[in-house]
């Protein structure tokens, strides 16, 4: 049996889940020097049947604004279509989002919290041009 080698040290590469303001969240698969990317990703629709993704690109965009012709892909709609999406990795958030979790500042009896407020994520049609 041969002796196991201690890889505490060693970090694996890290893929990047990123939250564009007012855009899609962009996967960044890591790369090595020579460009070459050190993991894969995949898209599976709810069958489980994977998406054809653009072999040629670093990161892959996911459609938040639900209005993308190419969906789950983002093809730019959420810069007509009045998609708000502001969320941050700050500690202010974080506490909110655990005190949420722990049961305070739950909604009053009866009712119920806006969940795009919430979430920090809101869908806002434009008005239309020639109204008042």
């Amino acid at each position: 049996m041969k002796p196991s080698a201690d890889h505490s040290d060693v970090q694996p590469p890290v893929t990047t889940i990123r939250c564009r303001e007012n855009g899609p969240l962009v996967i960044e698969l890591p790369h090595d020097e020579q460009g070459r990317p050190l993991s894969a990703i995949r898209v599976n629709d709810h069958l489980g049947q994977a998406f054809q993704l653009p072999s040629q690109k670093r990161a892959v965009a996911l459609c938040r604004c639900g209005h993308s012709a190419t969906r789950p892909f983002c093809d730019g709609s959420h810069r007509d279509c009045g998609f708000i999406a502001r969320e941050t990795a700050s500690n202010d958030t974080n506490l909110a989002k655990q005190s949420k979790a722990d049961g305070k500042n739950s909604p009053p009896e009866g009712g119920e919290a806006d969940s795009a407020e919430q979430s920090g994520s809101s869908f806002r049609p434009k008005p239309s041009p020639g109204r008042d």
